[in-house]
């Protein structure tokens, strides 16, 4: 029989990966599926294209200023 406390964890843990976004849920089980590793990495080469773009935007408008 579970104790409360242990139930209690599992609960929590339940409720944490329900509240879970799909690429939260990649990175933490990417370890276990090479699909997973995938998502995470075509995740992160897109934020990382849109932060470069936002830094250029940025530049951009700032050089524009000092005109």
């Amino acid at each position: 029989m579970l104790n409360s406390d242990e139930d209690s964890e599992d609960n929590d843990n339940k409720e944490w990966e329900d509240r879970m976004d799909p690429v939260m849920f990649a990175r933490y089980y990417a370890d276990q599926n090479p699909h997973l590793v995938k998502i995470v990495q075509d995740h992160n080469a897109k934020m990382r294209e849109r932060l470069d773009e936002g830094i250029v935007s940025w530049m951009e408008s700032v050089q524009s200023e000092t005109v």
